[in-house]
């Protein structure tokens, strides 16, 4: 009896004896007590527990679900397998909710489900081609009818419409048969060579521009050095006109008659100087007021 006693003593103290549990940052820790919710929610930290109370975990930080090989038919009747990744956040003021109404494990209930419909609703809606060749088109619309069917889910069973919350859809791989990737491949290698023609013409069509640009840079500065040179000889043209016009306006009777009375004395002395000059004479006009006549000296003539 002794040991019965010590057996169940020690049983009932470690039953009495609190444990420890853990909330691991980025999770909430939804608190049941003999598998029935108490409606706490426990912060990341470690909490002691009595018996029959457990903290389970639920991630608040972004998490990707991933779904693959989702088979799809395109709108021309062509067989796609589709993989896709959507990112989804649990609202952590839902937490108790989301765990009463669909379980820790949510997703499989809420998140999958609308992304293998979603995906098969659009690529359904889609060619082929358009399936592999514009996805992020396609992503585009995939992530809005997901996150339309998780609010739906949500609503019916009677949680906030952003109490999970789908932020964003990869669409990472679509598989088509291998005769039309075969052609898709051939277009693209066309497309890329038809884009490298229109790079090396336009290439063509610019360094065109630029030359003619610069030939008619160069003519336009030969043209503007002609203007220049011709308004020089033009401004030359007129200063030569105004200093004869000047000159022409100096030169009166009487100045001339003084330089004609200076060459002559000039001669004269050059007479005085040069025993073999000879005179000559030249009478003046009658319009002079002198009537002296015209002295010029010239050297004697040889015998």
């Amino acid at each position: 009896m002794n040991k019965l006693n010590l057996f169940l003593v020690t049983l009932v103290t470690l039953l009495l004896i609190p444990g420890c549990e853990s909330v691991e940052p980025g999770n909430v820790g939804v608190v049941t007590s003999w598998n029935a919710l108490t409606g706490e929610v426990y912060q990341a930290g470690t909490y002691g527990v009595g018996p029959g109370t457990d903290i389970h975990s639920m991630s608040t930080r972004l998490q990707n679900v991933a779904e693959d090989n989702i088979r799809c038919r395109s709108s021309d009747n062509v067989e796609v397998l589709v993989d896709v990744t959507v990112g989804v956040t649990l609202n952590p003021r839902s937490a108790v909710k989301v765990y009463s109404r669909l379980g820790e494990d949510y997703h499989t209930l809420l998140v999958i489900p609308a992304i293998r419909s979603s995906v098969r609703d659009i690529v359904g809606h889609s060619a082929a081609l358009t399936v592999a060749q514009a996805r992020a088109g396609l992503e585009g619309q995939i992530l809005t009818s997901v996150q339309a069917a998780v609010q739906r889910t949500l609503r019916k069973r009677g949680l906030d419409t952003n109490a999970v919350q789908i932020d964003n859809v990869q669409l990472r791989q679509a598989d088509l048969p291998p005769s039309l990737r075969n052609s898709i491949e051939s277009v693209q290698i066309q497309r890329n060579a038809g884009l490298e023609r229109a790079q090396a013409l336009d290439t063509a069509r610019q360094e065109a521009a630029r030359a003619q640009a610069e030939a008619e840079g160069r003519n336009a500065v030969a043209l503007i050095n002609a203007r220049n040179e011709a308004e020089i000889r033009r401004i030359n043209g007129e200063s030569q006109a105004a200093f004869n016009r000047t000159m022409s306006a100096s030169l009166t009777p009487g100045l001339i008659e003084l330089r004609r009375i200076q060459a002559q004395l000039e001669g004269q002395q050059a007479i005085a100087r040069n025993t073999n000059a000879q005179l000559v004479v030249i009478p003046s006009s009658g319009e002079s007021r002198s009537s002296a006549p015209i002295v010029l000296t010239t050297p004697a003539p040889t015998r």
